[in-house]
């Protein structure tokens, strides 16, 4: 495993209280198929300078994961950045 494979932990709490509670309420639950259902125990890493935040669905308890990505700078009326949750079942022949 190289360096840039590794998982590098942040500190979700060091964000901003307003900025945490948007990335726990908007998930996407895979188990429950379902949007918004939010996320407990939050672990913010860094993987192939990617940035994502993982916990666990509130209502099942499923991992749910959230990738968040940057936003276009330009656009005033896009945030900075944005959560974008990841669907591990997604098929990619669909």
């Amino acid at each position: 495993m190289s360096d840039s494979d590794e998982r590098i932990s942040r500190d979700f709490f060091a964000r901003d209280p307003d900025e945490q509670a948007d990335f726990l309420h908007n998930t996407w639950c895979n188990t429950c198929r379902e949007i918004d259902l939010g996320m407990v125990h939050p672990v913010e890493y860094e993987l192939l300078e990617r940035i994502f935040i993982e916990g666990q669905c509130a209502v099942c308890g499923e991992p749910s994961i959230t990738e968040l990505v940057e936003g276009d700078e330009d656009d005033p009326d896009e945030d900075a950045q944005e959560g974008e949750s990841i669907d591990l079942d997604a098929d990619s022949n669909a």
